[in-house]
């Protein structure tokens, strides 16, 4: 596919400008992907990307993690000792990283 290199510029109101900027984002798209399409094709056909359900729930899991650990790691960092629910956190964080990772191979099977 050539570069895409050349500027076409388009005059518009600005009601105008908001109203193509909201058609291209209702679309994932940028607006001068959307134009493009549209003046070549007179219609904008671009597949959306969606993920499926695990991948969604999987990062929300690893989020959820990571805002677990964050605090953990902060107070090993300033070299304060880890108290008993501190260790227990880590080790049951660890076990759902096991369990994610579980999940993960048997996803890809």
């Amino acid at each position: 596919m050539p570069k895409k290199n050349v500027n076409v510029t388009v005059s518009c109101s600005i009601i105008e400008k908001k109203l193509i900027q909201d058609s291209a984002r209702k679309v994932n798209t940028s607006v001068s992907v959307y134009l493009r399409e549209l003046g070549l094709k007179g219609a904008v056909r671009i597949k959306l990307k969606t993920l499926p359900k695990e991948v969604l729930q999987f990062t929300g899991t690893l989020y959820h993690i990571a805002a677990i650990l964050s605090p953990i790691a902060r107070k090993r960092n300033s070299a304060e000792d880890l108290n008993a629910i501190d260790r227990a956190l880590i080790n049951q964080e660890m076990r759902a990283i096991q369990q994610v990772v579980e999940e993960i191979k048997a996803y890809l099977k």
